[in-house]
């Protein structure tokens, strides 16, 4: 089944890494970086926070964040035991744990997601169980307007289905980019 546990050991013990999957994770990782509102970069340095990057698959985005902001204490989550271990394997400083979202069972002061949402069939029900856990921030990279969908994806964003407001979280920013012109290394 496409999306679940089981495709994603497979995509990370065969074809992630070939298929541009790191390098995908870190260009959004350092978009990211580079286009956060000033008040969100100064929460984010001045002082400790716990964050979590949900959907870390092998680590990379979580690793430049934490490069980035180092009073985070960062852990990863992901899905795929393969890609916890190769996570860690890789980024021993930074706590990597198997679990689906629906799993979590930690709290952290920041939850963020990049490009994970839009494989499941109905995000908003992830980012609603996402939302128990922070404390104080959810951040989320998402496709937008994607039309038509990546084989991998079962949803997409548009103005008229991003919430909101999640639990007791209303949208503070928002941005669209436009990624036409980007090609990522397909092997």
């Amino acid at each position: 089944m496409k999306n679940d546990a089981l495709y994603w050991e497979k995509r990370f013990s065969t074809n992630w890494v070939s298929k541009g999957g790191s390098e995908q994770t870190e260009f959004f990782a350092n978009l990211v970086i580079q286009n956060l509102p000033a008040w969100v970069i100064d929460f984010l340095k001045n002082k400790p926070h716990t964050f979590c990057d949900i959907g870390c698959a092998l680590g990379e985005g979580t690793n430049l964040l934490k490069l980035e902001f180092n009073n985070l204490k960062c852990a990863g989550l992901d899905i795929s035991k393969k890609a916890v271990e190769i996570a860690q394997t890789k980024f021993a400083n930074i706590s990597f744990i198997q679990q689906g979202i629906d799993e979590m069972s930690m709290s952290y002061d920041i939850c963020f997601c990049s490009n994970t949402l839009e494989h499941f069939s109905d995000p908003i029900s992830k980012m609603e169980r996402i939302g128990k856990n922070p404390n104080t921030m959810m951040i989320y990279l998402i496709p937008f307007q994607e039309f038509p969908l990546h084989n991998e994806h079962e949803y997409s964003f548009d103005y008229n289905n991003v919430p909101l407001q999640i639990k007791d979280f209303s949208l503070k920013f928002f941005k669209v980019f436009n990624f036409i012109s980007y090609q990522f290394n397909s092997k």
